[in-house]
């Protein structure tokens, strides 16, 4: 098992690689990264590369007992099979699969390709001045895509702020989402912390209120608040819709 994932992680990694520069005719429309596995046509490519591996391994690379495992022979006989190249192979192999393991983890976190966590991407986008003056000549220029960090928010002392990188250039309809959970949990945040400070000097309104019976409730109320507040939280997170949008009741603020 550790020979044929650290084999497979060898070619993920190169792939992983590769794929930023090559592509096949056909498949110029599809993304890089882990994108490419889920978009027509890689996704067609991604399901015959299974089909194909899973028949090759079941039907001619099987293990022979009598050999060491992974010894399937030297199909392009390299000479090579011996104990000094079997124990690079052992050890490129381990770094393989954690080279391939960040790769994907960073994929999955930022989207961005195994070059383009490097910064490396940039190569393969340049394009000649001949083509892009050609192409301004064929076509009109495109509406300059959506910034994010034009947006407002973007002000002193942090700047543009966007440590984790959710917001993608283009993408309003997130930007926006995001924006929308960024305004909801700031104003919790400064109600919370006017709270944490306000709590420790009694009754501050005077309202005459602080009593046994009233604590009590109080206990009572910010027990079931935090119950709410989580579910609220949990289930934002999960569908994207606010507390209102989750009881079906949303509608009464959309209506023109």
């Amino acid at each position: 098992a550790e020979l044929k994932h650290g084999r497979v992680a060898m070619m993920a990694a190169v792939g992983a690689v590769a794929q930023h520069y090559v592509k096949f005719p056909g498949f110029e429309g599809v993304p890089t990264g882990l994108g490419a596995a889920v978009t027509a046509p890689g996704a067609y490519g991604f399901a015959a590369l299974f089909v194909f591996s899973g028949a090759m391994e079941m039907l001619i690379w099987t293990q022979d007992d009598k050999k060491e495992p992974g010894n399937f022979g030297d199909p392009l006989n390299l000479g090579q099979y011996n104990d000094d190249m079997r124990a690079k192979e052992l050890n490129n192999g381990r770094m393989a699969m954690f080279a391939a393991i960040g790769i994907v983890a960073a994929d999955l976190l930022t989207g961005k390709d195994g070059m383009q966590q490097l910064g490396l991407g940039a190569f393969a986008e340049r394009k000649s001045g001949v083509a892009m003056r050609a192409s301004a000549d064929d076509a009109a220029a495109p509406p300059p895509q959506f910034q994010p960090s034009e947006q407002l928010g973007a002000m002193a002392p942090l700047g543009y702020f966007d440590p984790a990188g959710f917001c993608k250039v283009g993408a309003k309809a997130d930007f926006r989402n995001f924006r929308a959970a960024e305004l909801k949990h700031g104003r919790v945040a400064m109600m919370a912390a006017v709270g944490a400070v306000a709590q420790n000097f009694g009754d501050p309104l005077n309202l005459g209120q602080y009593n046994d019976d009233m604590r009590a409730k109080e206990l009572n109320n910010g027990r079931m608040a935090m119950f709410a507040a989580i579910g609220i939280v949990a289930a934002d997170l999960l569908t994207g819709k606010d507390g209102m949008q989750q009881l079906g009741l949303g509608a009464f603020a959309e209506r023109k």
